[in-house]
């Protein structure tokens, strides 16, 4: 079975999306120095949302992608919108094709790898925001404990209601770790603001993210929010958008010329850099389970867009300010999680 299904996954030379459950390949070649001209680099991409849902989905699958290219020798393969009750059997299909290594975007699929990791001890797995580890499953992660406080700070510099709000997408203990810091970051720079936080219990309900922002800006005065959903981001900014008074603060990329008007700016996550960590590793041998987490930090894969024209250079180098105490542990956004 194992030969079987790897030489019908290969079959194809061009970039193939199939439907969940299924395989998809597509062969990749790239000019860094980590590629090799010996064994094929075989690495598994499965995600839950699409690839190409303008937010979370497309930021992780752009960053594979790009993150492929600096291998000569790989076997790319792709699936995406994986329903949950198909991870466990999508994973082993993998791990039966003999890949090196599979990655995923979704917090959700930590349960189906934790089912099968030991019993595939030569496979690697990486999840983004995973909640299992163990010595071939690594959990990857921005710092989303920084990532909230510097989008509380630059909420509370904009707001001019006293009031801002933060949406989630399905609850999960990295994005209550931003919601939680972006309160910290608000409070940080004025104690009495007003914050709101609901989770929207989705990754892809564009009209439940529209709903969630209307009554934060209808209901509760808010006139700053940070989204942090996914696909249901767009349907927030619709609603900041819609309401002509409030103001958005998009992620993980640059975001500023889809609602320039409403944009404060973007908080870039280089989804690109953690994959890559995970794919040279597996590669060069060098894999280590457990917890690998990147920010503000020099070096980091977190830092800022361009400034949408409402925050002014005062503002912008009050934010900095901030973030210059991140890196340099002055303040210690971890500590605002006990």
């Amino acid at each position: 079975m194992k030969t079987n299904l790897l030489r019908k996954a290969m079959a194809c030379g061009t970039a193939v999306t199939l439907t969940a459950g299924m395989l998809a390949g597509c062969g990749g070649s790239g000019t860094a120095d980590s590629g090799t001209s010996g064994d094929t680099f075989q690495v598994a991409y499965i995600s839950a949302c699409p690839f190409e849902d303008g937010g979370w989905g497309t930021s992780c699958h752009d960053g594979f992608a790009a993150a492929s290219q600096k291998f000569d020798s790989i076997k790319t393969f792709e699936v995406e919108n994986v329903e949950l009750e198909n991870m466990t059997s999508t994973v082993k299909q993998y791990c039966e094709a003999g890949v090196d290594l599979i990655i995923s975007p979704d917090t959700d699929l930590s349960d189906a790898i934790s089912e099968v990791a030991e019993d595939y001890p030569d496979v690697k797995f990486a999840v983004i925001d995973g909640t299992y580890t163990a010595d071939n499953a690594m959990s990857l992660s921005q710092n989303n404990a920084q990532i909230g406080f510097v989008a509380g700070a630059i909420a509370a510099l904009q707001t001019q209601t006293n009031s801002i709000g933060f949406v989630g997408g399905e609850e999960s203990e990295e994005i209550l770790k931003a919601s939680k810091t972006m309160q910290a970051g608000a409070e940080y720079i004025n104690p009495d603001i007003t914050y709101t936080s609901v989770m929207s219990g989705s990754w892809t309900d564009v009209a439940k993210g529209k709903e969630i922002g209307l009554s934060m800006i209808q209901s509760n005065n808010a006139d700053v929010i940070f989204s942090f959903a996914s696909g249901v981001d767009a349907g927030v900014r619709e609603a900041c958008e819609s309401t002509g008074g409030a103001y958005f603060i998009a992620q993980p990329s640059e975001a500023l010329e889809t609602a320039p008007d409403i944009t404060i700016t973007s908080i870039i996550q280089s989804n690109e850099a953690l994959i890559y960590h995970a794919m040279q590793t597996a590669y060069d041998g060098t894999f280590e389970g457990g917890y690998y987490k990147a920010g503000f930090e020099e070096g980091g894969t977190c830092s800022l867009g361009q400034f949408g024209a409402c925050f002014d250079e005062e503002k912008q180098a009050r934010v900095q300010e901030v973030i210059d105490k991140i890196k340099s542990g002055e303040i210690d956004c971890d500590s605002y999680l006990e």
